[in-house]
């Protein structure tokens, strides 16, 4: 099994739009016609509970067959490259300023295992 782990920052009960280049576990760059289903939970990690249960994502929507190359990649620090997988997560499942949640997508490919990758963020207070 393959995994990537990714650190962010998010603002509370705002959505986030989570970027990453993902390879599976061939090493090659994922695409749409290589996937069948891609899911995220998000969890508590202070106390490893599910604050948004499994939810299934539409690939043709967060899933790009060539790398994207956006003024946030780049200004986050992303590769020169590009990403190949962007979804905007409606911020639920981070209200609470000053936890640490964990963001699991799960990339079910047409052929072989599923294989996760990981964003971990820290939710930043918004103050009126």
């Amino acid at each position: 099994m393959i995994g990537i782990y990714t650190h962010g920052e998010v603002i509370e009960d705002q959505p986030a739009f989570l970027m990453r280049r993902v390879y599976n576990t061939a090493g090659t760059d994922i695409t749409q016609a290589s996937l069948s289903n891609i899911n995220y939970t998000i969890h508590d990690t202070s106390d490893d509970s599910e604050l948004v249960s499994s939810t299934a994502l539409t690939i043709s929507t967060v899933v790009f067959d060539t790398l994207q190359i956006t003024a946030p990649w780049l200004n986050a620090g992303g590769e020169a490259d590009g990403y190949n997988f962007g979804a905007e997560l409606p911020g639920t499942g981070w209200a609470t300023p000053g936890k640490v949640v964990q963001v699991q997508v799960t990339f079910d490919p047409a052929s072989g295992n599923d294989f996760p990758a990981i964003f971990r963020l820290t939710v930043l207070p918004w103050y009126d």
